[in-house]
């Protein structure tokens, strides 16, 4: 099952893998297809970069453009995708464009490309039944030079590192493709150059952890009102109760709409070791958080579940119920008697 269930009187609560009971099928099936969330989104008058789609059969027929958007550009698979997959940041003309189409639309199927927005912080705000309540900013995979080694062994040195963590938070080692070609090219740089030290040397765009990215947590009330509705008003456009955004904005704890920001996508499925571990920052318990609010809803029955693995509680409720019993049998014998 790969998950676990449990059950309060008749209620039965099934979480496998990231999914959960908050949200609904038909909710994460829209939420899982980044064009659709993207158009959603933007009908909601929330920020988005602007975006177009098209799948595998309308690239055969040529039936597709870019002209309504403005290089450059990220590509990324539509739907079922997951940890930055196959996702590329700032192509920067056609030419690279028609590279990455040819090289992933028969295995994806379907493509997206949006505007980039470079210069931006990432974070991840975790929207739960109306209220922000995990924040982590995340940071894309780098390296800092020490003077002594190529960026080839500092990756090697960072992803041994990176080995270790693995058990407890979700790490994937560093890894290389078209957006560092891209990174190395604007800096005249290769992997055999050597940084100096303190150098940082970015390598991707993508910040996923899983892509050699790391992540901060941050204290979730440090998100400004503005940013806190904004957030809760897209997840409700979606239909989810619960919801990690993707936000690229100057500063999370300024208004968007008065700086430059964008909601990236929704994850319906988010992590939530992320916000737990807090990488230094600030751990949020946002399972406890989840799991009090489906206590409050049935207290009774929390309660009574508790008290039945309790020897002298258990004793306690099976007197309790059999005085109940009598006390009940004895007022029925006198009223339908007097």
């Amino acid at each position: 099952m790969a998950g676990f269930y449990f059950t309060l009187g008749k209620n039965v609560y099934y979480f496998r893998g990231g999914l959960t009971p908050f949200n609904s099928v038909v909710s994460a099936s829209i939420g899982a297809n980044k064009f659709s969330t993207n158009k959603l989104l933007e009908m909601a008058n929330i920020p988005v970069p602007k975006s177009t789609g098209f799948t595998l059969e309308q690239f055969k027929k040529d039936d597709w453009s870019t002209e309504d958007l403005t290089y450059p550009l990220v590509a990324k698979p539509t739907w079922d995708t997951a940890c930055g997959y196959k996702v590329v940041c700032n192509i920067k003309d056609e030419e690279k464009l028609m590279e990455y189409v040819n090289k992933y639309i028969k295995l994806t199927k379907c493509i997206s490309l949006e505007e980039y927005h470079p210069g931006l912080r990432s974070y991840r705000v975790l929207v739960y039944y109306g209220k922000v309540i995990g924040l982590v900013e995340r940071i894309p995979a780098h390296i800092i030079g020490d003077g002594k080694n190529a960026i080839r062994e500092l990756i090697k040195i960072q992803n041994e590192k990176r080995k270790s963590q693995k058990k407890t938070i979700p790490t994937g080692p560093i890894s290389l493709n078209e957006e560092t070609w891209t990174i190395f090219k604007d800096l005249n740089i290769s992997v055999d150059t050597v940084p100096e030290a303190g150098e940082k040397i970015p390598l991707r765009y993508i910040c996923n952890s899983t892509h050699g990215g790391t992540f901060v947590g941050l204290n979730p009330k440090i998100v400004c009102e503005d940013n806190q509705k904004l957030a809760v008003r897209a997840a409700e456009a979606l239909g989810l109760n619960l919801a990690g955004f993707d936000v690229l904005c100057e500063d999370i704890t300024k208004p968007i709409a008065k700086t430059r920001g964008v909601f990236i996508e929704v994850n319906v499925d988010p992590d939530i070791t992320i916000h737990e571990s807090g990488r230094g920052g600030f751990p949020q318990q946002v399972s406890k958080i989840m799991l009090k609010k489906i206590i409050m809803e049935h207290p009774f029955l929390y309660l009574y579940e508790q008290m039945k693995h309790h020897k002298y509680a258990s004793m306690f409720l099976r007197l309790s119920s059999v005085l109940a019993l009598f006390v009940g049998l004895m007022w029925s014998i006198r009223y339908y008697t007097q």
